[in-house]
């Protein structure tokens, strides 16, 4: 089973909101802090594969906003399909918040990046002078879409050595030849749908700062990895794991 956002529904949701993306809104756009007993960190998500195609299903192309969106939407999958398939029956986002609400405030970071990433970046790092968070989690929703876009991340991770960035990608190819700062960290995303890549992937555990982060259906599919793992406490707020125990296999059963 695979899960679309579709319908009257979320075709009028979208039209609201794309409402709301707009250059001014867009310029005003910086990290969020997760609002919660105790803060966990800042957060970045842009348009993921589901409302990507919903985007471009609906797409007005005489908006001049919704053009500058179109020309980076239409050749960029952002989330892979195909590595998605797994996923896709268990879609993590589909099941919480992320598409009940603020679906606007996705693409005008992307409108944001679009326009000028350099005053983006700027902006980012002024935030960040005086953090209320050491951690900054890349992607809440979407992915990396193209080398130049992976660059911008590491730049702004170069120059705010004293935060924690770290992310979940399944677009490993951009990664190849990247030494990672120290203060980045990159957990692989992998299921077993992606046959005969398991190796490849591995090959990022010889590298600083980098996991694999493995989700499973079953135990038999994590067996004989040939590499050492540990299983996911699913309590992100205080675990770490990901960030601080390094090159490792991180186990998450799918649930």
């Amino acid at each position: 089973m695979e899960i679309k956002l579709s319908g009257d529904y979320w075709k009028e949701k979208l039209n609201k909101e794309l409402a709301s993306v707009t250059s001014d809104k867009a310029s005003k756009v910086g990290l969020t802090i997760k609002a919660n007993k105790k803060v966990e960190g800042y957060y970045w998500a842009i348009p993921s594969m589901n409302l990507r195609d919903l985007f471009l299903e609906n797409v007005d192309t005489k908006d001049t906003k919704q053009n500058k969106i179109l020309s980076v939407l239409k050749d960029n999958n952002i989330c892979n399909k195909e590595r998605c398939k797994t996923c896709s029956n268990y879609c993590y986002n589909l099941k919480g918040y992320f598409y009940k609400n603020n679906i606007s405030s996705r693409f005008n970071r992307l409108l944001a990046l679009i326009e000028n990433k350099e005053e983006l970046k700027a902006r980012i790092n002024k935030q960040l002078e005086k953090p209320k968070s050491d951690i900054v989690r890349i992607h809440t929703d979407g992915e990396f879409f193209s080398k130049e876009y992976l660059q911008w991340w590491l730049d702004i991770a170069k120059e705010n050595k004293h935060i924690k960035f770290y992310t979940y990608t399944k677009q490993y190819e951009l990664f190849k030849g990247v030494e990672l700062p120290k203060n980045m960290f990159v957990q692989i995303s992998y299921n077993n749908t992606l046959e005969g890549e398991l190796d490849t992937v591995k090959s990022f555990l010889k590298l600083k700062n980098y996991n694999i982060y493995y989700t499973y259906e079953k135990e038999e599919e994590i067996k004989d990895l040939g590499v050492e793992s540990m299983k996911c406490k699913g309590k992100c707020e205080t675990c770490r794991q990901c960030y601080t125990n390094i090159n490792k296999v991180q186990l998450c059963k799918l649930h």
